[in-house]
């Protein structure tokens, strides 16, 4: 499942144009490492493109709702919080705020209420060094967190698949690809502490 595909088939049309314009000007390449579709800009969007809803049972209705969201999100970011690596990139930001946010985007995104209003994830990760192993690593904790939630297996793939998606967004490979959000901001790179064991999702 291809960046593309998600923005086309589960989020509207008018809010699109606000996650596929690059926060500097250029378009936003959004393809994954076997998606070889051109780079996307505002005047490639699809005013018929159907939501995720529209085509039968939406994931948010199929995994709970958001009573799922709220308990994946509290475990996750549980494991996140307490992870020697994860958190040094969470460490000014309000646990409960972050649950709450992630729970409103991925509602919208998975078709059920659009409540969302915060930043979109360009905008969001922007000052953020993230690398592939990064990714992986907190990939995995959302793995984890949806086992540990007991969300059925087909819902759990879906999600998961969706997550993945955002790679091409948020990983960047060196410090010049990042881009502060405000003057005073804070370009957040650290490296993996000693110890660190990441596993890639099965």
């Amino acid at each position: 499942m291809s960046f593309s595909w998600v923005f086309t088939n589960l989020w509207p049309a008018h809010d699109r144009t606000r996650i596929c314009r690059y926060g500097r000007g250029a378009p936003l390449c959004a393809h994954t490492e076997d998606d070889v579709s051109e780079p996307w800009n505002d005047n490639q969007l699809s005013d018929q493109i159907m939501e995720a809803s529209s085509r039968g049972e939406s994931l948010f209705a199929r995994f709970g709702g958001r009573s799922t969201l709220d308990k994946v999100h509290k475990i996750f970011y549980d494991k996140i919080y307490a992870d020697p690596w994860l958190s040094l990139y969470f460490a000014e930001v309000n646990q409960s705020i972050i649950e709450a946010q992630q729970t409103d985007f991925f509602a919208q995104l998975s078709g059920g209420p659009k409540m969302y209003s915060g930043r979109m994830p360009l905008d969001a990760h922007m000052h953020i060094l993230a690398g592939n192993e990064l990714f992986n690593h907190r990939h995995k904790l959302l793995a984890d967190s949806l086992i540990e939630a007991e969300v059925p297996e087909r819902e759990l793939l879906e999600w998961l698949r969706i997550d993945a998606a955002f790679r091409k967004v948020v990983v960047k490979e060196s410090v010049s690809e990042c881009v502060k959000r405000y003057n005073t901001d804070k370009i957040l790179d650290f490296p993996k502490p000693e110890g660190v064991i990441v596993k890639n999702v099965a």
